[in-house]
């Protein structure tokens, strides 16, 4: 699996005084570098490298190809060359946060069609192109074939989540790769007895219990189909258990006009090393980037905590895209119905 990570390579025979990004993949190398009037991209092959010029323009950035340079353009797609190109816009985009485009010329356009597809890149959209970050298998492929739940709901028929990783992401601010994997009864049974255990979790769960039931608890989880288990990770690190789950089948579905495709959430950080805003912001960043990748179709994300959980909802205030709508009356709780619009939380959102 490739490591999200920037990986840096020796810029010190380029012209330019400072280097602000440097990447490589596949043999390409790309590096952003400025001097105290000016700023451009290089991408560099074996001995052969172009350089574009980078220009603040309204709300965005213009690059244009360097005078005297020329591009080759590509005949054949180079997933060296499209991963570092798009590792180079997510760095561009976080670091300049008021800046929501790139316009590119034809040169940059010839040499990598797959990143460059049309001539304006909006941050918006970058974010939604899947091959960064994603590692499931939807994307919206899934056949629609309807049924119906025992509960008379009609719905579309669900798939599990592939085995394994179906996210990572690097966060920059922190310096490490949040993922999501699938959860595993063999792997995570134990850790999850135990996170559940703790005071603060169990408050809100309300799943103190044995081991074994934690076991039938997994078990059963895996075998519903609108539910989606994983375990979010740092640095591989096993930090806390996210429940994905189909909103209209689920119970949540009678309390607000549910779209088939709209996803829920449950949630918890087992690991307390882990709390914090800082790291707040990676996970839950990341939980709606992947909901919102994994399915097109799917325009929105609800969460239903406790209404009484103000921790959790001053923090959705602060995150792009999640409003609290109202209060409502589970059988079992006073539940407040969260909401991120899909459209809101792209055109807001800035990925550090």
């Amino acid at each position: 699996m490739q490591d999200p990570r920037m990986t840096a390579f020796d810029a010190t025979a380029t012209a330019s005084p400072d280097t602000r990004f440097a990447v490589t993949h596949g043999g390409w190398r790309l590096s952003e570098e400025f001097d105290h009037r000016h700023a451009w991209l290089r991408v560099a092959h074996g001995d052969q490298q172009v350089c574009w010029q980078l220009e603040a323009h309204s709300g965005g950035w213009l690059a244009r190809l360097r005078e005297g340079h020329a591009a080759p353009a590509m005949t054949t797609r180079d997933a060296g060359l499209e991963t570092a190109l798009r590792q180079w816009l997510q760095a561009l985009f976080a670091r300049d946060t008021g800046y929501r485009y790139l316009r590119v010329d034809d040169a940059l356009r010839a040499l990598c069609p797959t990143v460059f597809g049309e001539p304006v890149v909006k941050r918006a959209e970058f974010y939604q192109q899947p091959p960064l970050w994603y590692r499931g298998d939807n994307l919206g492929r899934h056949e629609q074939v309807w049924t119906t739940s025992d509960s008379g709901v009609r719905h579309p028929r669900r798939r599990p989540l592939p085995t394994g990783t179906v996210y990572e992401r690097y966060c920059a601010d922190i310096d490490q790769v949040f993922s999501f994997r699938r959860a595993s009864p063999e792997q995570d049974v134990e850790r999850l007895t135990d996170w559940m255990n703790q005071p603060r979790v169990a408050r809100f769960w309300e799943k103190a219990v044995p081991r074994d039931e934690i076991a039938a608890y997994l078990d059963r989880v895996l075998g519903m189909a609108h539910l989606q288990p994983v375990v979010g990770c740092f640095d591989g690190q096993p930090v806390g258990y996210f429940e994905f789950y189909w909103a209209a089948e689920d119970p949540v579905g009678a309390y607000y006009e549910a779209d088939p495709y709209d996803r829920g959430v449950h949630m918890l950080i087992g690991d307390a090393n882990y709390l914090g805003r800082r790291l707040g912001r990676a996970w839950t960043l990341s939980l709606s980037h992947f909901v919102f990748l994994d399915d097109p179709r799917t325009r929105r994300l609800i969460g239903e905590p406790r209404a009484d959980n103000q921790a959790l909802l001053k923090y959705v205030e602060r995150t792009p895209g999640w409003t609290k709508i109202k209060e409502f009356d589970f059988p079992h709780k006073r539940a407040a119905l969260i909401v991120c619009d899909r459209d809101d939380f792209f055109d807001r959102v800035v990925f550090p």
